[in-house]
């Protein structure tokens, strides 16, 4: 696993609905469990990643919650 650039501990990976998440804690350093939020890239309680669907909730509108 290629490490996090801000902590040097391994990118996280989390499960959540739909798929996973592969995260960053980003520049706050503080791991807020793959709470991403493309609005707020650097500001604290986000974290920097991507999401990765399941095959079955491909092609489908976003969730929003």
């Amino acid at each position: 696993m290629p490490a996090d650039p801000f902590d040097g501990a391994p990118l996280r990976l989390r499960r959540v609905p739909g798929g996973l998440v592969v995260y960053t804690v980003g520049p706050d350093g503080v791991d807020d469990g793959g709470s991403l939020d493309p609005g707020r890239l650097v500001e604290p309680g986000t974290d920097l990643g991507f999401r990765l669907w399941d095959v079955v909730a491909r092609r489908r509108p976003p969730v929003h919650h």
